[in-house]
């Protein structure tokens, strides 16, 4: 159970969301939410050793930090790694959906494909890392991590 009422929650990525991965683990297919208690800020944010220039760390305290289908360029994979461990903090729980079917479709492009298997062991080695639900249907995995490792 996820409870993000009246939690500070950071989502990294644009890809499909909050709702997203609200609607994964409660397995529901689509979701409406007539109103919103507080209003969303929206910040660009570029993943990677300027995150701690750009977002003063003691500022910014987080419950969440939610992250689906982000990981897709393998040019960017360590950024989005740096970027997911400086928002991370002591009390922190990580969300990330990641949904592998393009996995198959590039198999053949094994850059792509050996850069994903190293951010699956690297983002193991940084983070408590548990998966909460694994849809092999729809080929979507559900991880929570917490408590960086030092």
């Amino acid at each position: 159970h996820v409870d993000l009422l009246d939690k500070a929650v950071l989502e990294l990525g644009a890809g499909t969301g909050l709702v997203s991965i609200v609607a994964s683990l409660l397995g529901i297919f689509h979701l409406f939410f007539p109103r919103c208690r507080y209003t969303p800020q929206v910040v660009a944010l570029v993943w990677g050793q300027d995150v701690k220039r750009d977002f003063l760390s003691t500022i910014y305290n987080y419950d969440y930090v939610l992250c689906a289908d982000v990981v897709y360029h393998h040019n960017l994979v360590e950024d989005l790694l740096i970027t997911m461990q400086y928002f991370c903090k002591p009390g922190t729980t990580l969300l990330w959906a990641n949904k592998t079917h393009w996995l198959s479709l590039f198999y053949l492009q094994r850059v792509r494909f050996q850069s994903y298997l190293r951010f699956i062991e690297n983002f193991k080695n940084v983070f408590n890392v548990t998966l909460l639900k694994a849809i092999p249907q729809e080929e979507i995995r559900i991880y929570q991590a917490t408590d960086l490792k030092k």
